[in-house]
């Protein structure tokens, strides 16, 4: 039988929530999360806490390498100067055994995730909350959503 050979691309999503939590069980638990957009009833507007969760997916990297993040948030407004910067050593974690049977179907790989809480958070005017990441010497474009003021006449955000 043949194996193809799958060449993995990197890429990133980010969920946009109103909290992230760390449960005992070393689960995390995202919190009011967007669904599309978010809708606000006017600008400037003020949101008590702000979630970003973001992972990027990466071909397997050497075991003994750990990659670097440069993790950065564009509000709406903010051109190529993000509101939220971030650099850090990244947690690999892809930590199965070495004796452990990859799936023929799933490249090797590696995730990185970042996560932050932003406490209050401003925006001013309508457009993209954009995430964009560089582990090393990867870009990678990891998720934005649509912030915009309520359309609807007297309707409720």
């Amino acid at each position: 039988m043949h194996k193809e050979s799958k060449v993995l691309i990197p890429y990133g999503t980010t969920a946009f929530c109103e909290d992230i939590r760390f449960e005992a069980s070393g689960s995390v638990s995202l919190v009011g999360v967007y669904n599309k957009d978010i809708v606000v009833p006017e600008f400037p507007i003020i949101i008590p806490k702000f979630g970003v969760y973001c992972v990027v997916v990466l071909p397997k990297r050497p075991e003994d390498r750990i990659p670097f993040l440069k993790f950065q948030v564009f509000l709406p407004g903010d051109g190529d100067r993000p509101s939220i910067y971030h650099e850090s050593v990244a947690e690999d974690t892809n930590f199965a055994p070495k004796d452990f049977e990859p799936d023929p179907d799933v490249p090797l790989h590696s995730k990185v995730i970042q996560q932050m809480v932003v406490s209050p958070l401003q925006l001013n005017k309508e457009g993209y909350i954009r995430v964009r990441t560089y582990v090393d010497d990867a870009y990678v474009r990891a998720g934005a959503i649509r912030v915009m003021k309520n359309r609807n006449v007297g309707g409720e955000a």
